[in-house]
């Protein structure tokens, strides 16, 4: 008959791979803590980890791989208010703001939106110079059916705006605005 290993059965899941460990119980108690705690510290050294309904192993260049078919990921929601009573807000923390109705991100000193995937297609939102129609002869021409949405001061100088029917609107008026010249 095969010998059995004796001892305590400790298995350890990781990510990359399942251990089996039989451990003896040996006189000294210390000698077994040491053991299974260097034992358990194996698996403590992994630096990502997966969410998904398959079982798939994460992406090595994420911290954090989440995938699904049939859901999606529901990041904070926050109005304007608590949005900008985060201090200091992270570079790149990033948040639904349920006042905008927009997916607002941290960049440098100001909030910014998302500028992509815009779900009017009559809304421009407006972080820079380069979101606004190319100027020509000195003036910016706006599109008479689109609203401007301005997030921050946008410098403009040396051109003008011609709003041809156009709106504009800031999304808070102590921090949003255009710049013509070099003084805010």
């Amino acid at each position: 008959m095969p010998k059995k290993p004796t001892g305590y059965k400790l298995v350890i899941d990781g990510f990359n791979d399942t251990a089996n460990y039989y451990i003896k119980i040996f006189p000294m108690k210390n000698t077994l803590l040491l053991l299974i705690g260097l034992f358990i510290a194996q698996s403590c050294f992994y630096q990502n980890a997966g969410f998904n309904e398959t079982g798939s192993m994460p992406d090595s260049s994420a911290i954090l791989d989440i995938a699904s078919t049939v859901r999606g990921l529901l990041i904070p929601r926050i109005n304007t208010v608590h949005r900008d009573a985060i201090v200091p807000p992270a570079n790149g923390l990033q948040l639904y703001n349920t006042t905008t109705n927009t997916i607002d991100i941290y960049r440098n000193t100001q909030w910014g939106h998302l500028n992509s995937g815009h779900i009017a297609a009559n809304i421009v939102y407006v972080d820079s110079l380069a979101d606004l129609p190319s100027p020509s002869g000195g003036g910016i021409t706006l599109d008479g059916s689109k609203m401007y949405i301005f997030s921050g001061f946008v410098n403009i100088s040396p051109n003008y705006l011609n709003l041809n029917g156009a709106s504009l609107r800031g999304m808070d008026p102590g921090r949003d605005g255009i710049i013509i010249g070099s003084q805010v």
